[in-house]
C-alpha cells in the first residue's frame, strides 16, 4: 500500500508509556529531520546516513498519561509509513552495531 505522506510533512502521534525508564526512538528507517516529545526538542536525526540511528529520551521527559511525539521529516519517508499511518519504535535500549 502506498502512503499519502510527503517529505516535509509534520507527523504527530500520541502514546501512553508503560514504564518510566530512559527510552530510545528508532529512526534508522527514516531520512533526516527533527523530533519533539511533549514540546521538548529532542534534536536532529539523520537515520539514512548516521551515525545517529536512535534518539535518546531521558526518563523525566516521559509523563504518566498521554505523551506527544512530533516529527518533521526532511529527506525521505520511513518504509514503515503505509496508508494513513507511520510506525515508530520506542526501545528501552539502543541497538548497537545495527
Amino acid at each position: 500500500a502506498s502512503s499519502i505522506f510527503n517529505v516535509g510533512d509534520v507527523f504527530h502521534g500520541d502514546f501512553i508509556a508503560s514504564g518510566n525508564g530512559d527510552t530510545f526512538i528508532d529512526v534508522s528507517s527514516w531520512g533526516k529531520g527533527v523530533v519533539w516529545l511533549n514540546g521538548f526538542n529532542l534534536g536532529r536525526y539523520w537515520g539514512s546516513a548516521g551515525p545517529q540511528k536512535y534518539i535518546y529520551v531521558p526518563a523525566p521527559l516521559i509523563t504518566t498519561g498521554k505523551n506527544s511525539l512530533v516529527f518533521v521529516e526532511l529527506e525521505k519517508l520511513s518504509s514503515d509509513c503505509r496508508g494513513i499511518q507511520c510506525k515508530i519504535d520506542l526501545l528501552d535500549h539502543p541497538l548497537l552495531y545495527h
